[in-house]
């Protein structure tokens, strides 16, 4: 038989594992495949891709990057002149900013895009379920225990 919630536990990992997420900007587009809401631990592939030829760079010829928290440069793979692609091998922390720049010369580096990625944990099965209606026509009032804590707003429904 079916519990209420197991349903409500995979109805929450499907919108968490199963969606792929797009963050935009004017001057490009950055991807996170699987998503942008992952669970704690996976490895995620980020992707910058420049919407138009980028003109704002003089000298030698510009390099997209991908940077991880606005301090870690992460291994960028060109994949070519106008997209770069970069995997974070295990995301460990519940919120992560990516962001992609264009290195026009070592000293001058101009924002494209970036995009943000929360991290967490599949809810607990609720334990303790004790459920109270005070008269036939009362409201029902629930409580339960439920369990680690996720890291993501977790929205919880009794069916």
């Amino acid at each position: 038989m079916e519990t209420p919630g197991f349903r409500w536990f995979l109805t929450l990992n499907v919108l968490l594992l199963c969606r792929e997420g797009v963050g935009s900007c004017t001057g490009g587009e950055m991807r996170v495949s699987p998503s942008t809401v992952v669970r704690l631990g996976s490895e995620i592939n980020v992707s910058c891709i420049l919407k138009e030829p980028y003109d704002k760079c003089s000298g030698p010829t510009p390099r997209l990057k991908i940077i991880l928290d606005n301090s870690k440069l992460l291994v960028n793979e060109q994949v070519s002149g106008s997209e770069v692609t970069a995997r974070h091998h295990r995301v460990n922390s519940s919120e992560s900013s990516f962001a992609c720049k264009l290195e026009c010369a070592k000293t001058n580096e101009q924002l494209v895009c970036g995009v943000d990625v929360r991290a967490g944990l599949p809810p607990d099965q609720p334990q303790n379920l004790t459920c109270v209606q005070n008269g036939r026509e009362a409201e029902v009032s629930c409580r339960w225990d439920p369990g680690q804590p996720t890291f993501l707003k977790t929205t919880q429904q009794l069916w």
